[in-house]
């Protein structure tokens, strides 16, 4: 990006822009209105705003990211730009910018968000939970978790997290949680019933986890995971389990037998 860097200077009095270095937007003489005219239509109050307050003397410098359509790729592409207020020519009130091309770091983050919204969707769907768990400070960091009100600056305590959990199934999930309060490079995976206050019954949930951040001497310093609601998936088993015992029982009864071939 750093070859795309170019500049130009603005006469505030002619209302013209002309380049200094590289190969920027504006050409020779280039007016206001023409460069209003390729700039997307959302930028033209931040643009003239900017350009006001330095004319104006309320600021001495500012920044200001752009979207130019280029013509050639059909498309609009984004640009950085530093612009700073000068007296130096002839005492002339001039606008120095610079013009830096970041369109590919834009359309990395703007990929980053699409894939973490889908992310986030998926896991929704699919009723999964993030979750990481820090060693040091023995709390869990949850996102999208009712265990803390779906608010991911909530840190949550072991002890927290093992009053959710079915009395039945606690001693389970202690003793698989143990391993990540001691910090051991181990990973964990165990089901267990929750029951949170948005839900109405205990639901079958599958607790998985894995070392993810080490310290300097190699110690676990900081788990990751999932906790993935399997109510649905359990119901369907003990419905399938019941079945195939009346099954049995049937053809036991009548005195029959069951074969495939």
């Amino acid at each position: 990006e750093a070859a795309s860097m170019s500049s130009w200077v603005y006469d505030v009095y002619k209302k013209t822009f002309n380049p200094l270095h590289g190969d920027p937007i504006a050409k020779k003489n280039t007016t206001l209105d023409q460069i209003l005219n390729i700039l997307h239509p959302q930028d033209h109050e931040p643009l003239i705003q900017l350009l006001s307050q330095l004319t104006n003397k309320e600021i001495l410098q500012g920044n200001i990211t752009l979207r130019f359509y280029n013509e050639e790729e059909k498309q609009y592409r984004y640009y950085e730009s530093m612009m700073r207020l000068s007296f130096e020519h002839f005492g002339k009130l001039l606008i120095i910018g610079t013009q830096l091309d970041i369109t590919e770091r834009m359309q990395m983050v703007k990929k980053t968000q699409e894939l973490i919204a889908k992310r986030e969707l998926a896991m929704k769907v699919n009723d999964i939970v993030h979750w990481d768990f820090n060693v040091q400070m023995q709390k869990f960091e949850s996102y999208n978790d009712p265990v803390n009100d779906y608010a991911s600056d909530k840190l949550v305590s072991l002890e927290e997290y093992l009053n959710v959990i079915h009395p039945e199934d606690r001693s389970l999930a202690n003793d698989a949680l143990q391993s990540m309060l001691l910090g051991q490079n181990m990973n964990i995976n165990f089901t267990c019933r929750i029951q949170t206050k948005y839900d109405d019954t205990w639901q079958y949930c599958n607790i998985t986890g894995v070392p993810f951040e080490f310290g300097e001497a190699g110690e676990v310093i900081r788990f990751t995971g999932f906790r993935q609601n399997i109510s649905k998936l359990h119901q369907l088993n003990e419905e399938l389990k019941e079945r195939n015992y009346k099954m049995e029982l049937t053809f036991k009864t009548v005195g029959m037998s069951y074969w495939d071939y």
